[in-house]
């Protein structure tokens, strides 16, 4: 049996390769990781419903981190075991702000994303996740509840601007990141994957150092730094690199068999 107990595994450009597909090396070593008493965790910036096209296979633990931390999930029963819903003035401040920064926004309520009107970020994003989605133009006059985070679209060479200058507009009452090198995530302070991981230690009654992490963005960097061992992919943000305890094989060269293999 391994040492280890839990890996937390975000999935795009981690998981999944750059066509957004398992393969199949990643498949068997995910298999040998729970033979050898692993419960293998979707960690995840996708809502349930984006994250449950690849927990159907049956590969992966029951219980899911899904909007970057916000709301933990049984995906077999559809329970929610716990959540961090934004404060509605948190959520009205920040789609004002992009608005002011001339940002394309949208918000997440239970498993539908919702914008102020029809876009073609916003229609390539639900598309890709099989989604619904509502334009509402009264967006920003509406109180909203069980929001687990605001996603802006930002061009990328112009993200880290955005990202930084978001950050300062909202420190210390919002988690500000970056998912990829488009999407600048929003959501409350106790929402993310590092303080998910901590739940899970809880949940699973184990201990941080039997965790292992994997991930790619600047989302996945609290998770890395709360595991025991964090690894990122090849292909990840260069902070993730700097801060990880190893660096893997690309998401396209079986990230996750490559770390089974040398860790599990």
């Amino acid at each position: 049996m391994s040492k280890y107990k839990l890996l937390a595994l975000d999935l795009d450009a981690t998981l999944l390769d750059s066509q957004g597909r398992i393969s199949e090396r990643n498949i068997r070593a995910i298999k040998k990781a729970k033979g050898n008493g692993v419960h293998v965790a979707v960690f995840t910036g996708r809502s349930p419903l984006g994250a449950s096209i690849v927990w159907e296979n049956g590969l992966f633990y029951d219980v899911a981190a899904c909007f970057g931390g916000a709301v933990i999930k049984n995906m077999r029963t559809n329970e929610v075991l716990h959540s961090n819903y934004l404060k509605h003035d948190l959520v009205r401040k920040s789609l004002d702000y992009a608005t002011k920064c001339s940002l394309v926004s949208q918000i997440y309520v239970d498993d539908y994303v919702v914008s102020e009107c029809e876009n073609p970020y916003t229609q390539r994003y639900i598309e890709y996740l099989k989604l619904k989605c509502i334009y509402d133009n009264e967006i920003r006059n509406k109180k909203w509840t069980n929001v687990p985070k605001v996603l802006y679209f930002a061009d990328s060479n112009e993200l880290m601007a955005h990202l930084e200058a978001t950050r300062n507009e909202f420190k210390d009452c919002m988690e500000v990141t970056a998912s990829s090198k488009y999407f600048i995530e929003l959501s409350d302070l106790n929402s993310t994957k590092g303080k998910a991981l901590e739940w899970f230690c809880k949940h699973l009654d184990i201990s941080p150092s039997e965790t292992i992490a994997v991930g790619d963005s600047l989302l996945d960097l609290s998770m890395i730094k709360a595991a025991d061992i964090g690894i990122a992919v090849k292909n990840a943000h260069p902070d993730l690199l700097n801060e990880a305890d190893y660096v893997s094989p690309s998401c396209d060269e079986h990230a996750i068999e490559w770390v089974v293999q040398n860790f599990i």
